[in-house]
């Protein structure tokens, strides 16, 4: 899949350099930039943060900062159609609504505008934030922008950093620098979805192993009937197994071998034959043969072997 970041037509509108001493200050500059925000600061650390800020007639707002500690929680945004990028050197803990997590040695955040978000500086660090319109993030035709969170230990890692810290170098490669960087998150945000489809097929995975054991003693129980369950195609239940690293014949096995064990020696007062069908299988014999390949052994001697163990527990 093609990705691409949209280019930056207009040219850099203005260049500001400023510092912050209080959180009152640093509040109404991220109001005037960003979005309006509650600062606050740990106990005995003053505030120091110098900044230099680049803004495009296009909506993107770049800023680059050597902060002190501090924490900014913004509630309520005003940038519904932006998304808002973090890179810190040094340790930041981050939430947005429900997601949270700890960067130990730094990296890159994301963060929803439309959610209620918050993050804390530990330590001095140098920062980069970046305010992009949605459209700046594309992945073929449409906006990629579905995955918040962190961006961390990518392939592109080195060459962001480099990009970011040469955006403030006074040439004339500004526009060309955002535009890579633009494009490689891009690139970081389409491979973490795909650990995120990976993480959405193990869910899938999940419900269908569910729906197998509920349903292991129906001899007739067959892929389709696991799809429709589940509101999607054969094809598409077939590929949640290969990409578990297994298929349905395979698993259904399993666990109708595993059922087997376990009714063998909870259930001593039913017949072999009444808990192999209990169990899914048609044939005792096939029950048989597929119980022997796991545990070496044939039912009634798995059975038998149980009951003298018990019978010895029994006597001490």
């Amino acid at each position: 899949m093609p990705i691409i970041s949209m280019p930056i037509q207009s040219k850099e509108r203005s260049s500001v350099r400023l510092n912050i001493s209080s959180c009152t200050d640093l509040s109404d500059f991220m109001e005037k930039f960003f979005f309006p925000c509650f600062i606050s600061s740990p106990k005995n650390i003053e505030l120091n943060i110098f900044s230099h800020i680049i803004e495009y007639e296009d909506g993107c707002y770049i800023v680059s900062s050597r902060v002190t500690p501090h924490t900014i929680q913004c509630d309520f945004s005003n940038k519904k159609d932006y998304v808002y990028f973090v890179y810190s050197r040094n340790k930041i803990t981050w939430c947005n609504d429900k997601d949270r997590g700890v960067l130990q040695n730094g990296g890159f955040i994301i963060f929803d505008c439309n959610k209620p978000f918050k993050y804390e500086f530990h330590i001095d660090t140098d920062v980069v934030c970046f305010l992009l319109p949605k459209s700046f993030l594309c992945v073929g035709k449409s906006v990629f922008v579905n995955n918040i969170g962190s961006i961390k230990n990518t392939r592109y890692d080195d060459v962001l950093i480099e990009l970011i810290l040469g955006l403030f170098n006074y040439d004339n490669q500004v526009k060309v620098k955002l535009a890579a960087i633009t494009s490689l998150l891009a690139i970081s945000l389409y491979e973490n979805d795909v650990v995120n489809l990976v993480t959405k097929s193990e869910f899938e995975f999940k419900k269908m192993i569910s729906l197998i054991k509920i349903n292991i003693g129906n001899s007739e129980l067959c892929l389709n009937f696991i799809a429709s369950e589940l509101y999607m195609s054969k094809s598409k239940a077939q590929k949640v197994f290969y990409k578990n690293g297994t298929s349905f014949r395979l698993v259904l096995k399993k666990y109708r071998v595993d059922a087997l064990a376990n009714k063998l020696l909870s259930e001593g007062n039913k017949t072999i034959n009444k808990i192999c069908f209990d169990c899914g299988f048609k044939t005792v014999a096939n029950a048989n043969i597929q119980f022997k390949k796991t545990y070496h052994m044939s039912l009634s001697e798995y059975r038998r072997v149980y009951r003298i163990k018990s019978s010895r527990l029994e006597l001490l």
